[in-house]
């Protein structure tokens, strides 16, 4: 029954993912030159983010099959792909900020 439900949560995260990282390249048809570099990167980290989560659910998925030993293994990788992630959000929001002081946002 684990299986199974572990089976189910990794399809949706994967689907879920899928599609907001369908969204985040969609949205460079709707960015401004000033910030297309801007948004295309937040696609890339947003890619990341979700490789990240579908590599900690196949973790999940398979330690039936290969044990806790693989469990760790693929975890502990996922954690560092969304730590990266997580960090280089910090450097999209820094850099849109930079951007938005032209406009007189502060």
């Amino acid at each position: 029954m684990a299986e199974i439900s572990s089976g189910i949560l990794l399809f949706l995260v994967v689907l879920i993912g899928f599609v907001s990282a369908a969204y985040a390249i969609y949205s460079l048809r709707y960015a401004g030159a000033e910030n297309k570099r801007l948004i295309g990167f937040r696609a890339a980290v947003i890619v990341l983010l979700v490789v990240g989560y579908a590599v900690h659910t196949l973790g999940d998925y398979l330690t039936p099959m290969y044990g806790e030993s693989a469990e760790r293994g693929l975890e502990s990788v996922a954690h560092v792909i969304i730590f990266a992630a997580f960090v280089l959000f910090f450097f999209v929001a820094k850099e849109a900020v930079r951007i938005s002081k032209e406009y007189g946002f502060r």
